[in-house]
């Protein structure tokens, strides 16, 4: 019996088509401005972008507070006021953040 010489053939990658790949090009948070009171809460939502202004969903966004004293922001984008004053919210995806206010 003589050995069989097998070929491998190529293997190929999915195609990838719309922007469910494409990259974050840009992180906007709405609303842009918001008023929360001591123990109350605000929902924010992230809009993502990628370079040709389309939009991106099922991205992964981190959220910040810049002053958790005054205000915090959970994985969901609720904050929640906890005393008087001013705070940023940042967002995050891709390493792509919110531009500062």
């Amino acid at each position: 019996m003589q050995p069989r010489h097998l070929r491998r053939a190529p293997v190929s990658s999915p195609t990838r088509r719309g922007s469910s790949h494409s990259s974050v090009k840009t992180v906007t948070i709405n609303p842009s401005t918001a008023t929360v009171a001591v123990n109350a809460t605000v929902q924010l939502a992230a809009a993502l972008r990628d370079s040709t202004g389309a939009a991106l969903t099922g991205r992964q966004v981190i959220w910040t507070s810049a002053t958790e004293g005054v205000a915090t922001v959970s994985a969901t984008g609720l904050v929640h006021g906890a005393t008087a004053g001013n705070v940023v919210i940042r967002a995050e995806s891709e390493a792509r953040l919110t531009p500062p206010s």
